[in-house]
């Protein structure tokens, strides 16, 4: 009897069980000239549809961003547009050069063609066509900024906190982006956990803050390029926790309805 009755309990955990499911699409090939590892991140970015990608200084972000892009463009059939600091824009346009994918630096939208396009941030404003990717860097933003991109009707913003002082770059993006309209169907974060010396408190302080701010969390845990080890059970039921954005608003209702009235003029966190 009691077999039967831990066996139907099994059964009863099993069917409660839920996978991340993919929300991008596959690739086979990819640049010839990328690292495996390159490779590997970018197909698995462009399977799950919703990453972030957290490459050390030297991996070659640049590289994998291009290669990114450039499946986006080729996949749709749309136009990615980077917005990039002014110094770094003709760079992306060699380094696009040297692995074959063409990137073309413009100042307004008629001088824009087929394919991935660069600006300097400050030009966005001369922008007003429809892409498939956008590619900019939050530190960045400013009101009239904030202000365009909603403009441009995104349908999803994906933010990184990868950094213990992130939250000061992040407090007033999402305040700008907040006033403007965006709610948490729409304005998304991935919290970089499990780093040398964070631990499970400090990371559920980080998460629920983000809830907080009306912006919906994603715990990514880190691991380091030559680790291989299997993530520690503690830290795998603690991301568990963290993977039903229903579930977790619904539990942290308190904590995003005192973000939000921040967000409305009172006093903000670092104000």
């Amino acid at each position: 009897m009691r077999v039967k009755q831990d066996e139907r309990y099994k059964n009863f955990l099993a069917n409660k069980v839920q996978f991340n499911k993919p929300k991008g699409f596959n690739v086979e090939q990819l640049n010839p000239m990328l690292y495996d590892f390159q490779s590997d991140i970018v197909k698995w970015s462009l399977m799950q549809g919703m990453t972030a990608i957290f490459a050390d200084c030297g991996l070659g972000k640049t590289p994998m961003q291009l290669e990114w892009a450039q499946k986006v463009c080729e996949h749709t059939g749309g136009n990615v547009l980077i917005l990039a600091p002014l110094a770094v824009s003709q760079q992306t346009v060699r380094e696009g050069d040297k692995f074959g994918i063409k990137v073309k630096y413009c100042r307004n939208q008629k001088d824009v063609e087929k394919g991935i396009t660069i600006t300097n941030y400050e030009m966005l404003d001369a922008f007003d066509g429809k892409y498939q990717g956008v590619v900019l860097d939050a530190r960045l933003f400013e009101e009239w900024f904030a202000g365009r991109i909603c403009e441009i009707g995104i349908k999803q913003a994906f933010f990184a906190y990868d950094r213990p002082k992130d939250d000061e770059v992040l407090y007033p993006v999402f305040k700008m982006l907040r006033e403007r309209g965006c709610n948490r169907h729409k304005l998304y974060c991935y919290v970089l956990i499990g780093y040398r010396d964070d631990t499970i408190k400090k990371a559920a302080e980080r998460l629920q803050w983000i809830v907080s701010q009306g912006v919906t969390p994603f715990a990514m845990y880190y691991r380091s390029a030559d680790e291989k080890k299997e993530t520690p059970i503690e830290w795998r039921r603690f991301i568990k926790a963290w993977s039903r954005p229903g579930a977790i608003f619904s539990k942290h209702q308190n904590s995003m309805i005192k973000g939000i009235k921040t967000l409305a003029g009172q006093k903000g966190l670092f104000e």
